[in-house]
């Protein structure tokens, strides 16, 4: 019997949806176009007797479009319907199937449509469905050709030219095979159908043997889960064992040292009073000590304390040079009082927002590289702020020093905490916070001294005063990078009986702290006694900048000129410096620290009042000079309490939180004055409300339970 593919003209059907086809942007067209070709050759036609018939032309819905598919349909002799959910719903497309259907069986044949599976159908996954369907129900047991992992590559790659190639020579094997009588091919289609269900069977067969396989893989691997689980719970154990075992070692530690501090506090009032009737020894001695102790604390001393003292001195002259500057630079830039009031702000925010961070960044990368760092961007701000054109410049400048001088203070608190026992400690922060009294002294003289220079080298005055200013900075950095140690541990310049004593000292020390420092950055913030220091270091800010407010008023009331009403300005100072040192020896040297404190709040406390209701300017002046020395001499022992219980990271953290809200004063109290001054015309309201501050700090420092051995020295055994 005579094949198909015999017939002198050759027709197939490409059954889609334009849909499709537009959202694959032509896909369907050009699969359409590399088939016909593909056909083509392997039937040897040429494009007068095969084609493979398309719809591309717009055909109305209607009578004339069904008599053009129904003749399209008449001519094919095989059919390949683009399988999609939007096909199979496509009345277009379900006329066009249902109508080669009954071609096919004109034909006497059940092998001539070869569906391609484009996008997955899930109703064709439904037997029910599709049996339902009597579309679906056709292509199901046709064995579609499933093109869904071709769909989005290009019709010329290669895997899908070797599809194409696989589907045309199943075309042409249909095609060329002998035409068959209808019992023939219902014969065929049985055959086809039980082949078919073999292939079902051995399909379903699969899938149970790989479920199977997937359902031993999951209890395979929740054993070992439960493995891991035991395992993990196991060393759990053994690490929480071993922790408990570490911190009942170091409890019994601790308590061992403490019993024999307190077995030796007996023989304290003895040595206390042996201490006193021999003369005072200097932090800084010039002359040689015959003990370890001493010979090694003046190592430490000399090493490491002029050189941050003088790095803090001048960090207050940069932080303050705007003040003396400010009419200098109303007059050249334009600037207006709202500008420097702006500019403070934005100082202070800038601070606020960098201390913790600032003072973190120290202990991970080492006081040694971060006050250089500091140091050095210091000088170079207050440089770069004598070429500002603007408030916007001026603004940045400001904000820059605030960011970079927020870790100063605090680093240096952290530093000296590392290096020096607690006995001394009260002594290491006094020259620091004296550097800073001093500099307020000196800061008028040394800015109108530097202003004189307008004109030379064609700068204004206030540009040579942020210029010169800013070089001993960086002279500075250089000195620290070259002069500081980090850790006693890495200093060669101590000896090793200075070094083994130090290091015992601190370590005993250490192991002390370890067991009442809070751990953690936030749980050491939110700590009760580091709240409790905040607010007392709020207090004490809150009055130095109140009496740093109402010192010009009171010195302006005797009628000076500018020269002598700045020497007058200074003089508070110069004693402020004194009483600190004085103050911070002897609290070391009694080893007390809260009735220190207390007497120097109350004191300034006192002082505050009697100047906030004195009429006369002598008594005000003395009174403000008073308070400002107590209220610098509490500061300087107020640093001794937080290094007595924190430990590490956490002492960082705490430091740089109670700093922070210190500063917090300086945003506020501005604020604060100015509705004060301007509601009752008067400072006198102001200074009392900061005389309440002051009694405030009083209570929280007298209902401060503190563990008087942190600064005790530990006994001799333990160095």
């Amino acid at each position: 019997m005579p094949s198909l593919a015999e017939r002198a003209e050759l027709i197939g059907f490409f059954s889609y949806s334009r849909e499709d086809d537009e959202d694959s942007n032509g896909a369907l067209s050009a699969l359409r176009d590399r088939i016909q070709r593909e056909l083509r050759g392997q039937l040897g036609r040429s494009p007068r007797d095969f084609r493979l018939w398309q719809d591309k032309s717009a055909i109305a819905p209607g009578t004339l479009w069904e008599s053009e598919i129904k003749a399209a349909v008449a001519q094919s002799v095989f059919f390949i319907p683009i399988v999609t959910p939007t096909s199979t719903r496509s009345d277009f497309c379900r006329f066009e199937f249902q109508a080669f259907l009954e071609r096919e069986r004109e034909l006497g044949r059940n092998d001539l449509i070869f569906p391609l599976l484009y996008i997955r159908v899930p109703a064709l996954e439904d037997s029910a469905r599709a049996e339902a369907d009597p579309v679906l129900s056709m292509i199901a047991p046709r064995q579609y050709v499933d093109w869904r992992e071709f769909r989005h590559r290009d019709v010329y790659s290669t895997p899908v030219s070797e599809a194409i190639e696989r589907l045309c020579s199943k075309i042409v094997e249909a095609l060329t095979r002998p035409d068959m009588s209808l019992a023939e091919a219902e014969r065929r289609r049985r055959e086809d159908a039980e082949q078919q269900r073999r292939l079902d069977a051995e399909r379903q067969q699969q899938d149970q043997a790989r479920a199977t396989a997937e359902a031993e893989r999951l209890a395979n691997e929740t054993r070992r889960s439960e493995q891991a689980a035991r395992l993990a719970e196991e060393t759990e154990q053994a690490e929480q064992a071993a922790r408990r075992a570490e911190e009942k070692a170091k409890a019994e530690q601790a308590a061992r040292v403490a019993e024999e501090m307190r077995r030796t506090e007996a023989e304290m009032p003895r040595r206390t009073e042996e201490q006193n009737r021999q003369p005072e020894q200097r932090l800084t001695p010039a002359t040689k000590s015959s003990t370890t102790e001493d010979r090694a604390l003046a190592n430490v001393s000399a090493k490491l304390v002029p050189l941050l003292a003088i790095w803090y001195f001048v960090a207050v002259l940069l932080r303050g040079n705007v003040g003396p500057g400010a009419l200098t630079m109303i007059r050249d830039l334009g600037f207006s009082a709202s500008t420097f009031r702006s500019a403070a702000n934005i100082y202070f925010i800038s601070y606020l927002a960098c201390i913790l961070p600032s003072t973190m960044a120290l202990e991970r990368y080492g006081a040694r590289t971060w006050i250089a760092l500091l140091m050095l961007m210091s000088g170079v701000i207050s440089g770069a702020t004598a070429f500002i054109g603007g408030e916007a410049g001026f603004y940045m400048m400001r904000a820059l020093l605030g960011a970079v001088q927020a870790g100063v203070f605090s680093g240096m608190i952290v530093y000296l905490f590392r290096w020096f026992p607690s006995q001394y400690r009260a002594r290491a922060f006094g020259y620091i916070i004296a550097a800073s009294t001093l500099a307020s002294a000196v800061a008028v003289p040394v800015a109108s001294t530097l202003l004189m220079l307008d004109g030379f080298a064609g700068l204004k005055g206030w540009q040579w005063l942020f210029i010169l200013e800013g070089v001993p900075a960086i002279v500075l950095a250089g000195m620290a990078w070259q002069r500081l140690t980090d850790r006693p541990e890495n200093a060669c310049w101590l000896g090793s009986e200075d070094y083994d004593w130090l290091n015992a000292r601190l370590e005993a020390e250490r192991v002390q702290r370890e067991t009442m420092s809070p751990s953690g950055v936030w749980q050491t913030l939110i700590h009760p006694k580091v709240v409790a220091l905040s607010v007392v270091y709020f207090c004490l800010s809150a009055a130095v900048y109140s009496i740093v407010v109402t010192e010009p008023q009171t010195v302006r009331a005797f009628g000076l000129g500018d020269a002598p009403r700045a020497l007058v300005m200074a003089i508070p100072f110069v004693f402020t410096t004194i009483g600190i040192l004085w103050f911070a020896r002897r609290s070391d040297r009694r080893m007390e620290r809260k009735g220190h404190l207390v007497f120097a709040i109350g004191l300034g406390a006192v002082g505050l009042a009697v100047a906030a209701i004195s009429n006369d300017p002598s008594l005000t002046m003395i009174s403000l000079s008073v308070a400002l020395a107590a209220s610098f001499a509490a500061v300087t022992v107020f640093w001794t309490l937080p290094a007595a219980f924190l430990s590490g990271a956490s002492a960082a953290a705490g430091i740089a939180g109670i700093i922070g809200l210190g500063a917090l004063a300086n945003l506020i109290m501005p604020f604060m004055f100015g509705v004060i001054r301007d509601t009752t015309g008067t400072f006198i309201v102001g200074q009392l409300f900061t005389a309440g501050l002051v009694v405030l700090a009083i209570v929280i420092v007298l209902f401060m339970r503190q563990d008087p051995t942190p600064d005790r020295p530990p006994p001799t055994g333990s160095r």
